[in-house]
């Protein structure tokens, strides 16, 4: 019983980002990062998302705007290490890439990943 009542709610929970608000609401997979998945979830223009990197155990949250197929999207310094500013531009549907604009250490010991100007592919996986 408890199996199917899990199987259950995860087919509710998929239904439900089958049926997201924006074509560019989904789950996305970081290409250079194949642990990396970025949730994204965009209404009226206001788009947020969540990003879990799973090599370091790391949760983030990102929220900007979006103009056209293009947001400039920045980390919430509450939720994250660094601070960073990155151009998220979608190649089509099911592709984009993310540029790095800004990154700066939030905690001593903490470094930036990547320096400012790197380019980071995604590809939607639903």
């Amino acid at each position: 019983m408890k199996k199917l009542f899990m199987v259950m709610v995860m087919v509710i929970g998929l239904s439900s980002v089958a049926n997201a608000a924006s074509e560019y609401d989904g789950i996305w997979q970081v290409d250079q990062k194949p642990g990396t998945v970025i949730s994204i979830y965009e209404n009226n223009g206001t788009m947020v998302a969540f990003v879990l990197d799973n090599e370091h155990m790391i949760f983030d949250t990102v929220l900007g705007t979006l103009n056209g197929n293009t947001i400039i999207a920045s980390s919430l310094a509450d939720f994250s290490v660094t601070s960073y500013t990155y151009k998220v531009v979608f190649t089509s549907l099911t592709s984009m890439y993310m540029e790095q604009l800004s990154c700066k250490p939030l905690y001593e010991g903490w470094t930036c990943e990547y320096p400012n100007g790197t380019r980071i592919n995604a590809s939607k996986l639903f």
